[in-house]
C-alpha cells in the first residue's frame, strides 16, 4: 500500500499469513522455497523496517531451525520495498531485533 507509515506497514506485515521465502541460485540453477513460520520487525528510522524471520522447507530438514534477516525501506513513490541486499545495520538494532524476536518466539 502507499504512503504506510514503518508501524502501518509493520502491522500490515503481521496480518499476512501462508508467507514463503524463496532464495534462487543463480550459479546453481536452483530455486527454494520455504515457508516462513515467523517474523519479528523493528524501525527506529520513518523509511526503514528491519526484520528477522524463522524458516522452515527449502532445504531445511529435521529440528534444526533457520533464520533470515532482511530490510524494507520506503521508496520515494510511497510503496515499501524489500531489496535483495543484505542489511547494514547497527550493533545497537541488531541487538534490539534479536532481543525482540525472543519475546515474540521468532528465534527459538
Amino acid at each position: 500500500m502507499k504512503n504506510e507509515t514503518a508501524e502501518q506497514f509493520i502491522a500490515r506485515k503481521l496480518t499476512e499469513k501462508n508467507v514463503t521465502a524463496t532464495l534462487q541460485s543463480p550459479e546453481e540453477g536452483k530455486t527454494w522455497t520455504f515457508q516462513v513460520e515467523a517474523q519479528t520487525f523493528i524501525s527506529d528510522y520513518p523509511k526503514m523496517v528491519y526484520l528477522i524471520e524463522r524458516l522452515s522447507g527449502g532445504w531445511i530438514s529435521g529440528e534444526t531451525k533457520m533464520y533470515r534477516i532482511g530490510f524494507y525501506r520506503l521508496m520515494e513513490n510511497g510503496t515499501w520495498h524489500r531489496p535483495l541486499q543484505n542489511p547494514i545495520i547497527s550493533k545497537k538494532m541488531l541487538e534490539l531485533l534479536y532481543a525482540k524476536a525472543i519475546v515474540d518466539g521468532t528465534l527459538v
